[in-house]
């Protein structure tokens, strides 16, 4: 059971995560459970879409793709797979070629039993460089015993190259394949599912209502087996927008009615689920020109039960301009809001700020974090990564860009990966939506590299 603090608001009392008080405090990480670094490929040329797995055996997925021009109009194009199994042994593949093709995404993910499943898109290049639609959604799956299955074609998506690819897998090992395909099949957001050891079954809409033209939509499951798929689409007027979720039942490839979880106006949700029926929702909300923002807010509400409760404005009256605005869900209900403020007073630098929530859907005032570092992700039994924000806080910068904070308590654990400018980030995942256990992947020259925790 995690430790908790408490904050007094209001004479409301909140039930914090232990991780609060230690940004707080600006107490130091201290490196521990994390795997020694890892490099799992070395190129000159850029590491791009970097997709990373992990699950509760201390195995990681790692897949990426490669792209290198070659005259004017001419890109040789690669997606490849780098696996490295608890024992720490190291299995590369590369999965798919092409000598004139652009790649519009890569995902990845991992089942409870260490079953790989990636997936890409392909657009083929025409002789005048341009990409030629439809664009093709590929995938390949290795199983737990080592044996690669074949590529398969899943699908298409257009007009755009970036189609929001997403994986995830279910509690079963059943793993839901998504993207934004705008073809006459799926209006909207497409879905595929395939079993273990499977290839994966036909494509389908995911919704057909006016709500299906869904932008950034992301998929995840609950520790029930329940799917979700949410993301922004237009309440209305070209440039108002707010976002809606879909839900499934457990086990069902059946997604019910959108629900409203972001009223306009909204962009860039997250929902961070702590079991069925119990997630905490934040999004940037403001007044945005031409589909830029000049003004964004932080906004949160809780689920508890399956029912929402009332947004809350989380900064009231503050000129600050919020991005990053991210959400992770407590065990118990509610959770923490973080976010980076840009104060419009110039030359003040952003903050990182943090506000929890309680199960009522009440919300502390925001504080500072002292080192800067926001909650990103939990683990599927509550374990917390967090991500330095900006460049530190009051306290100073940490170690490391990237730490856990486990729910047994004590200070949060760093990682081995070195602040910017000698690495750069490009991956952070939890084991989720069960087990236990975190990755780290990032750039550091030419090699890819990679730390896993584990409590």
């Amino acid at each position: 059971m995690a430790r908790r603090a408490s904050v007094v608001v209001g004479g409301r009392v909140f039930g914090a995560l232990a991780v609060v008080a230690a940004l707080a405090t600006g107490a130091t990480p201290a490196l521990a459970g994390w795997s020694a670094p890892r490099a799992v490929s070395y190129s000159t040329a850029a590491f791009r879409y970097v997709a990373l797995a992990t699950d509760a055996r201390g195995e990681t997925a790692l897949a990426f793709a490669n792209e290198s021009d070659v005259g004017l109009v001419q890109t040789r194009a690669a997606v490849s797979v780098a696996f490295v199994g608890a024992s720490g042994r190291l299995v590369q593949r590369t999965l798919w070629r092409s000598g004139d093709a652009l790649v519009g995404g890569v995902a990845v993910a991992l089942d409870a039993r260490g079953e790989l499943t990636v997936a890409w898109i392909d657009a083929a290049r025409g002789r005048s460089g341009a990409t030629l639609y439809p664009y093709t959604i590929q995938a390949a799956y290795r199983t737990a015993s080592g044996k690669w299955s074949a590529t398969q074609v899943v699908g298409f998506s257009g007009p755009f190259v970036g189609a929001d690819l997403r994986l995830a897998a279910a509690p079963n090992r059943e793993v839901l394949l998504t993207w934004v395909a705008h073809t006459k099949n799926a209006p909207g957001v497409a879905a595929a599912w395939r079993k273990p050891g499977h290839r994966f079954g036909p494509e389908s809409a995911v919704s057909r209502v006016n709500s299906a033209m869904m932008s950034e939509a992301t998929s995840l499951f609950d520790s029930g087996g329940a799917a979700h798929i949410y993301g922004t689409v237009s309440c209305g007027r070209l440039i108002r927008t707010c976002a809606t979720m879909l839900s499934s039942a457990p086990r069902s490839h059946r997604f019910g009615a959108p629900l409203l979880i972001a009223p306009a106006p909204a962009e860039l949700p997250v929902v961070s689920f702590s079991a069925p029926g119990q997630a905490l929702i934040a999004w940037e909300a403001g007044d945005y020109e031409a589909l830029e923002p000049y003004f964004a807010a932080p906004y949160a509400r809780v689920m508890t039960g399956g029912s929402l409760s009332a947004p809350v404005a989380l900064q009231p009256g503050s000129p600050d301009i919020a991005s990053s605005v991210n959400a992770v869900a407590a065990d118990g209900g509610g959770g923490t809001v973080s976010w980076s403020a840009l104060p419009q007073t110039y030359p003040s630098s952003p903050q990182t700020m943090l506000a929890v929530g309680d199960t009522s859907g009440h919300f502390s005032a925001p504080s500072v974090s002292a080192n800067g570092m926001m909650p990103t992700l939990r683990d599927g039994v509550g374990d917390m990564l967090l991500k330095l924000g900006w460049s530190g806080g009051p306290a100073g910068i940490p170690p490391s860009p990237i730490a856990v904070q486990p729910s047994s308590g004590g200070m949060p654990q760093s990682s081995p990966m070195p602040l910017p400018p000698s690495a750069s980030l490009t991956g952070v995942v939890t084991a989720e939506p069960v087990g236990a256990g975190a990755a780290v992947a990032w750039v550091a020259g030419a090699k890819l590299e990679i730390s896993t925790w584990q409590p």
